[in-house]
């Protein structure tokens, strides 16, 4: 019986997803974690593009959510920098950002990324959009 129980934790948890949050907004962080941890999801956070690439090289998270316009960087950083890196690219980035406007959406997209998330995060949406990559 023990067992039978430990095969149901362990497929439960198999669902669950690893990511990684670069925002330079705190608050962004502090609500991705309350929106995505209640969840199941385990939420870490850098503060640089540099941070992010050494996460991702060393323990890569199932998905990667970057913010478009940075403090000192931005998402087409990241993109650029990923483009000519296998292990980057095997990383699904999903860009979070206030901008709706269409040119930063194609352009990230034509740049890479997976997905575009709009700010302010809705938990409906976020993990609409999650679940979209566990499928």
């Amino acid at each position: 019986m023990f067992l039978i129980l430990f095969d149901m934790c362990r497929s439960d948890i198999e669902a669950y997803m690893n990511i990684l949050v670069l925002d330079d907004d705190k608050l962004v962080i502090k609500l991705v974690k309350g929106l995505l941890e209640p969840e199941g999801h385990v939420i870490s956070s850098v503060n640089t593009i540099a941070g992010a690439i050494k996460v991702i090289k060393s323990n890569p998270p199932e998905l990667f959510l970057l913010d478009l316009n940075l403090e000192l960087e931005t998402a087409y950083d990241f993109l650029k920098i990923r483009s000519s890196d296998e292990i980057l690219k095997s990383v699904p980035v999903y860009i979070i950002s206030a901008s709706a406007q269409e040119m930063d959406i194609i352009t990230t997209a034509v740049r890479g990324a997976e997905n575009y998330i709009l700010k302010p995060l809705n938990k409906k949406v976020l993990l609409k959009k999650i679940s979209q990559l566990e499928a």
